[in-house]
């Protein structure tokens, strides 16, 4: 049976569509929050009534709780496949976890790094905000992540950003490109000094 039904909301008037998405964010945040896996899963399979919209105002609400749902994770890794088009706002949900350091939350991080990995590359960004032991941990358990991360954090547009300890967690070469500005002034100067004093002699 639909859910609308099941909660007495059948056929509703355009004027009322407003209210009834507020209710289903509430009530979807009301099943999250009691973690009832199976009504939570079958909320998605209820699109016309949880849309987007509803699955974004929710999970923007449960963010900011404490403590988070133990489902949290869960309910947005089904959200993002569920709506692909919902990538960017879930990747600010992600750098909203990252400061709230979810790694101190065992099994929240256990989700948080299975969506990093699903969503790279847009991910990318949120796992360069990670302290360097978490970044090296999350690249220890997603192995798949290390390559294509250490490439999007090579582009001089983003290496320049990028602390001299998160380079060395990527890898040396990353690390050596950072270094390598650096070593090429001194050479310039270098030489630059030697044909100073070879013009005075």
């Amino acid at each position: 049976m639909c859910l609308c039904h099941a909660y007495g909301f059948g056929i509703f008037s355009r004027s009322s569509f407003r209210s009834f998405m507020l209710y289903a964010t509430v009530m979807f945040a009301s099943f999250l929050s009691i973690q009832v896996t199976d009504v939570c899963s079958a909320c998605f399979e209820q699109r016309t009534v949880f849309t987007q919209q509803v699955f974004s105002k929710a999970l923007n609400q449960m963010v900011d709780q404490t403590p988070l749902p133990l489902l949290f994770m869960r309910t947005v890794i089904q959200a993002i496949d569920a709506f692909p088009s919902l990538v960017d706002f879930v990747m600010e949900i992600l750098s909203k976890l990252v400061s709230r350091q979810v790694w101190k939350m065992p099994k929240l991080w256990v989700g948080f790094l299975k969506c990093v990995s699903q969503t790279r590359p847009h991910s990318f960004r949120v796992l360069l905000q990670l302290p360097p032991p978490q970044l090296e941990s999350a690249l220890n358990k997603h192995g798949n992540l290390r390559v294509p991360l250490a490439s999007y954090a090579s582009q001089p547009n983003i290496r320049t950003s990028i602390p001299r300890s998160m380079l060395a967690v990527l890898g040396p070469a990353n690390e050596s490109h950072k270094q390598q500005p650096h070593v090429s002034s001194i050479h310039s100067t270098e030489t630059s000094s030697s044909t100073h004093g070879t013009n005075l002699a």
